[in-house]
């Protein structure tokens, strides 16, 4: 992952910056390795110690600040000796030129690796669903954490890259939406079912798939056979979900609207991956433990606080669903047919690529 990349071509810095300080033939030459070598260092550790992408590509916008910052202070302490020639500010002047160059080659490694126009986004998708169907088939519960965390991973540093280049982040849950249906393709037949079938369906899908997450962590409803067949049964649960959504809305997405909040359909689901809807704090710290959401740690107020979110939006998801209901019955419709998935993928990821392309 690019993270790595920065965190390596950091470390190769910080490592030769010091060689210098041993090879400096003055004190001067020396405190300026030096300088610089305690600033590849420090950022080294902060991206060691917190590889997710979107708090990488948040420590570049303050790389950015804190370069403009001691530039302002360089040009000062520059301008005040041009009219009083002290020599005094003169080691103050140059620790300041020595700090901004350092942070300015900083700057660039991360610039190099945080480039949306780089990447190659279908070959970001096909690893990503390989990652889903990974984790779907994998029996090991550590080793499936292994992989949800990559997968996390993945995502989030593909989000970040393509929402810094295009306003409508749509696109992105659509798209991840498709590659869910892609990894856990299964096919299947249509079938019919009345309002009150198909209300109870979706609210029974949306607290499975909650509920599948926290297996290791509370007694379940939905699974209680071997983990095999529990992870069959989620399958079609995940396959479920989207089918009633896209049979009564007629599309592969729902937008939820709540005040002044927007949540889509996709986006439910995967909060539904992170957050458990009983409200339980404990049981959430316990299941991500040691994991940071998004770039932060979630304390007990903001996780209260998104968890009522998600249990409104479900809510306000079903009232929507009542009142597009119009018929006694409708046809649910296998929406996982795979070469249409496919054309569906390739079609996102070119409306993405275009819309890149345009800055």
């Amino acid at each position: 992952m690019n993270v790595d990349k920065i965190k390596m071509e950091l470390l190769n810095l910080f490592t030769n910056e010091n060689v210098l300080i041993y090879a400096s033939k003055d004190s001067e030459d020396k405190n300026a390795h030096s300088i610089k070598c305690k600033l590849f260092n420090e950022y080294y550790l902060l991206i060691s110690q917190n590889n997710v992408f979107s708090y990488a590509f948040e420590l570049k916008n303050k790389l950015s600040k804190r370069i403009k910052d001691l530039d302002t202070k360089y040009k000062e302490l520059l301008d005040l000796y041009n009219k009083n020639k002290n020599d005094e500010l003169i080691m103050d002047i140059n620790n300041y030129y020595n700090q901004i160059d350092a942070l300015k080659i900083i700057y660039k490694v991360f610039e190099k690796y945080l480039n949306a126009k780089n990447e190659d986004l279908l070959e970001f998708s096909d690893n990503i669903v390989n990652l889903i169907k990974e984790i779907n088939n994998e029996k090991n519960n550590d080793k499936k954490c292994i992989l949800e965390e990559k997968l996390y991973k993945l995502r989030d540093e593909r989000r970040v890259k393509i929402s810094n280049s295009i306003s409508d982040l749509t696109k992105i849950y659509e798209l991840e939406s498709i590659e869910i249906r892609l990894a856990l393709k299964e096919d299947k037949e249509e079938y019919i079912v009345s309002k009150k079938e198909y209300l109870n369906s979706l609210k029974d899908s949306i607290e499975a798939i909650n509920e599948y997450h926290y297996l290791r962590y509370k007694k379940s409803k939905f699974f209680k056979g071997t983990d095999e067949e529990n992870n069959k049964l989620y399958d079609k649960y995940i396959s479920k979900y989207y089918s009633l959504i896209s049979s009564l809305f007629n599309d592969n997405f729902h937008v939820i609207e709540i005040n002044n909040t927007k949540m889509s359909s996709d986006e439910l689901i995967n909060y539904l991956f992170i957050y458990n809807l009983d409200g339980n704090y404990e049981l959430f710290r316990n299941k991500n433990k040691n994991k940071i959401i998004g770039n932060k740690e979630i304390n007990k107020s903001k996780y209260l606080k998104q968890v009522e979110l998600l249990n409104n939006s479900i809510i306000k998801l079903i009232d929507d669903c009542t009142k597009k209901f119009k018929t006694n019955n409708i046809t649910i419709k296998d929406t996982n047919n795979i070469n249409k998935l496919m054309e569906l993928r390739n079609k996102k990821i070119s409306e993405i690529d275009n819309e890149i392309g345009k800055e």
